[in-house]
């Protein structure tokens, strides 16, 4: 398969997925929703790994993941400090307390995601980065 076709497929699962996804939530059926995205992803990734081309090379590799660690880095900043000022916030309207824990606890979980998911690429090179001289 080539890029033309790729980028006309993931296109085409991509408009389902979304019109799949409204339709279920709209109707109240979460399930179908989340089994929609799932599958949607699922084919988007079995169809890329059947293309021929190049798609992408080690330098755009290199700056996604420096711009997904500054994303990263501004969001867990921003949930950080919007849960704060809720929480502070809490004796004008008293959901703000939950909506601050809320962002609290998304922060927490941010980043044990992301230290297991850095656990699990840098494994590999455990033995690699001690210094052991034999």
């Amino acid at each position: 398969m080539d890029k033309k076709k790729f980028r006309t497929y993931s296109a085409v699962i991509s408009g389902l997925m979304g019109v799949i996804v409204g339709i279920s939530v709209a109707n109240g059926k979460p399930v179908i929703a989340l089994a929609a995205l799932l599958a949607g992803q699922w084919m988007i990734y079995w169809l890329k790994s059947r293309v021929k081309e190049v798609m992408e090379d080690e330098m755009i590799t290199m700056y996604a993941g420096k711009a997904a660690k500054k994303v990263f880095e501004v969001f867990g900043l921003l949930i950080s400090a919007g849960s704060m000022v809720f929480m502070a916030l809490k004796d004008r309207a008293p959901y703000f307390e939950y909506v601050g824990y809320t962002l609290a606890i998304s922060a927490v979980a941010m980043v044990l995601i992301y230290g297991i998911v850095y656990y699990c690429y840098t494994r590999g090179l455990r033995g690699l980065m001690t210094d052991d001289k034999e």
